[in-house]
């Protein structure tokens, strides 16, 4: 018949055999598997809602940014492109151009804006 002895330790029990070819100890640990799982779901719900929290703010940001570009169709591009995440096809086929000029109002815009920021931070 086998002895157990629960360890406060790390709430495993010690099993003894008995037997004298065997005189080994076994731990048999009871493991409560759906709370752990619980607190592990509790955790990634905590980080969802940290980087869904983030992600609002960085779109708001976004938001800002692009309502502040005067032109309106470079700012339509914009909205469609970063925010409906519309192909340059898409987007060409909506404003009745073609996908190279798309892009091009696109990059001309990130590149004028880059050299506006940069112009402004070494003349201050």
């Amino acid at each position: 018949m086998a002895e157990h002895g629960k360890s406060a330790v790390d709430g495993c029990s010690d099993v003894h055999d008995g037997k004298a070819d065997r005189n080994a100890t076994r731990k048999r640990c009871v493991t409560d598997k759906v709370g752990g799982f619980a607190a592990e779901i509790a955790d990634l719900d905590s980080q969802i809602e940290q980087i869904t929290a983030k992600s609002d703010a960085k779109e708001a940001q976004l938001a800002d940014w692009i309502a502040g570009i005067r032109d309106p169709r470079t700012r339509l591009v914009f909205r469609l492109r970063f925010f409906r995440a519309l192909s340059w096809k898409e987007i060409a086929k909506i404003t009745h151009t073609t996908t190279d000029t798309v892009k091009a109002i696109v990059y001309r815009y990130l590149r004028e804006e880059t050299r506006s920021t940069h112009g402004a931070k070494e003349g201050a």
